[in-house]
């Protein structure tokens, strides 16, 4: 850490933090327009991490339940400035990487028949939708680095990810202590059972997220733009939170705060993605052949 000014902080230093890195404004932003989308969201809570067992606070988690099917968003604010902007470098995503799982919780028995395939032996199954069925495409460009590009005083190039990566580390462990509630989510619905999908987000102010693709070859491929949302994959499996087979978050989500809001928006009233992140069919088809 680099060493402390002995000056004290006085009330313009504080008002120029709050103006240039206040991570609780935008926290406080997106958690009031969720709200008005009718969502579902809390902030600023407490958990245990599931994987680590230390203890955490999450800046917000929002979601939506809409017939047997749910919506979890683990979300982390990171307060960035024009200056000193994220970039993120894509390539285009391979079959491997296109992926994303539900994970099914259905009661112990049939419950009177509601269940839509027979018995299982543990409370919830990982139901893996690929390729065609994945939110995510096989050829759509998808980042794969992560980085923070700055100059200093004498005109030199400064970049590093470190505050970053924090930050969407968070966002992981937040989704992974989702994962762990999600096999209980059967409880909450009328048929006993229910499949949820996991996204976890990084926001970052409007204006702070930059783009860059290549090819294959590691050619650039035009010049770097700036947008409001893209995706990251991390490929992150959790074993040790569903009984069977395990559940991977295949993706992060990177948003403005305009491109979460129109994330929101989706989750809140759009069938097509509810379509996209739950097909009928696959979802049945893959839990019955575990």
């Amino acid at each position: 850490m680099a060493k402390i000014s002995e000056t004290p902080i006085g009330v313009a230093d504080i008002r120029e933090f709050l103006a240039t890195q206040d991570d609780f404004a935008l926290e406080l932003a997106i958690y009031h327009q969720a709200k008005l989308l009718g969502l579902e969201a809390t902030h600023g809570g407490n958990y245990e991490d599931p994987v680590t067992k230390k203890p955490r606070q999450y800046d917000l988690r929002v979601f939506r339940a809409h017939g047997d099917n749910r919506i979890d968003l683990a979300i982390e604010c990171k307060s960035l400035s024009p200056s000193f902007p994220l970039l993120i470098s894509r390539i285009r995503r391979i079959r491997d990487e296109s992926y994303h799982q539900v994970i099914w919780s259905h009661e112990d028995d049939d419950a009177g028949g509601r269940l839509r395939v027979p018995r299982l032996d543990a409370n919830a199954r990982t139901a893996s939708l690929r390729n065609g069925d994945s939110l995510y495409p096989a050829g759509e460009f998808v980042g794969k680095a992560t980085t923070q590009i700055g100059r200093n005083a004498k005109g030199q190039f400064l970049s590093g990810d470190g505050q970053v990566f924090d930050k969407w580390s968070q966002a992981l462990a937040s989704a992974a202590d989702l994962v762990f509630d999600a096999v209980k989510h059967y409880e909450d619905s009328e048929n006993g059972v229910c499949s949820t999908f996991i996204c976890p987000v990084l926001v970052v102010p409007d204006g702070t997220l930059w783009v860059v693709d290549y090819e294959d070859d590691g050619a650039v491929r035009g010049d770097p733009v700036q947008t409001n949302e893209t995706t990251v994959f991390v490929g992150r499996e959790y074993w040790e939170l569903v009984s069977h087979p395990g559940y991977a978050i295949s993706h992060l989500h990177f948003c403005t705060q305009s491109g979460i809001v129109a994330l929101l928006g989706r989750v809140a009233d759009d069938p097509a993605l509810w379509e996209k992140v739950f097909p009928v069919g696959p979802i049945l088809a893959s839990v019955a052949g575990d």
